[in-house]
């Protein structure tokens, strides 16, 4: 499963936003935080990796490197943007004893999602 996960990323060619994601979750700023986490996945190794909301002034935190700094999101568009990707269950997020976020992805759903973005049935196709 993930050597067919990292064939349908194909990060090497990132743009800021693929418009099949923005189209399946209906929302630029969660098309293009999709985008950005699936960058930070693939960085770690495909496993968990951490990442602060704003900046903050966490040990770990280290300036312009939360995802509103990262995105030029504001606080809500990035609350908005995650919640609709939580909505998708495709991540797994949780906050460690240190008040850290960690962020994974549900490795079915993600699949499931790609393949939904991908398929080739035309526009208004019933299944």
């Amino acid at each position: 499963m993930e050597k067919q996960l990292q064939m349908m990323l194909n990060t090497s060619t990132v743009r800021v936003c693929k418009p099949e994601y923005k189209k399946k979750l209906g929302s630029l700023p969660a098309a293009v935080l999709l985008s950005q986490m699936l960058y930070w996945w693939e960085v770690s190794g495909y496993g968990t990796f951490y990442k602060f909301k704003s900046p903050c002034k966490h040990k770990l935190y280290r300036v312009g490197d939360s995802w509103c700094e990262e995105l030029g999101l504001t606080i809500r568009e990035f609350d908005t943007a995650l919640s609709k990707l939580v909505s998708k269950d495709l991540l797994i997020i949780r906050r460690d004893f240190s008040n850290a976020t960690w962020y994974s992805f549900n490795k079915d759903q993600l699949l499931a999602f790609l393949q939904d973005c991908y398929s080739t049935k035309p526009e208004g196709a019933i299944s």
